[in-house]
């Protein structure tokens, strides 16, 4: 199996997700190609006009007289048809990234749905901690340290804030201090056995 680019992943993906029977791909595939990219090139010139002037409408209120639930109607509005013109450009040229490639789209869909349960035989998932570069381990341990920490921060500060406990800024911050060694320890010793099961699998 070839090498699957990311925009084929994500044509793969709506595939599933949305266009079950093909309908948009094979709709794009039947025109030619002449007119195909006639359509993206008009798409992507009236898109980004059309959401221009209907973003004026959105921020020029002194033009219309609107209360201030109807603006925040057509701002939200407005949010969704940005986001669904996006989502569009991207589903379009991703299905092109397939066409313009002469592939079949079944075969391919079969072909990385296989890879997918192989991975999953295999335990090959890219989340899986083994399967990871180290880089990624180590962000994901800093960032779980980071979020604990902010947790503990935001619940001290809370405590003593909802209950009126007078602490002093010296005691508040030997207290966050001492939570931060004790954790940082906890969780060096944990990715040590952590890292060294996972030393011990890959050698297996």
């Amino acid at each position: 199996m070839n090498q699957i680019t990311t925009a084929q992943k994500i044509a793969i993906f709506f595939q599933s997700k949305i266009d079950t029977n093909l309908a948009l791909y094979l709709s794009i595939k039947d025109l030619n190609i002449y007119i195909r990219y006639l359509c993206y090139i008009f798409w992507s010139v009236t898109a980004p006009v059309a959401m221009y002037y209907l973003s004026r409408v959105v921020i020029d209120i002194n033009t219309f007289e609107l209360s201030i639930n109807h603006l925040e109607l057509l701002k939200s509005v407005f949010l969704v048809i940005s986001i669904c013109v996006f989502i569009s450009c991207i589903i379009i040229f991703s299905y092109e990234s397939v066409i313009k490639n002469n592939i079949d789209f079944t075969k391919l869909i079969s072909e990385h749905k296989e890879n997918i349960k192989k991975k999953k035989t295999e335990k090959k998932q890219w989340w899986r901690l083994r399967n990871m570069n180290l880089f990624f381990r180590l962000v994901s341990y800093i960032s779980i340290w980071f979020v604990i920490i902010q947790a503990y921060y935001y619940l001290l500060i809370s405590i003593i804030v909802n209950n009126n406990i007078g602490v002093e800024k010296k005691e508040m911050i030997n207290a966050m201090n001492e939570f931060s060694l004790y954790l940082t320890v906890v969780m060096i010793v944990l990715i040590s056995i952590i890292e060294y099961l996972n030393f011990k699998r890959k050698i297996k």
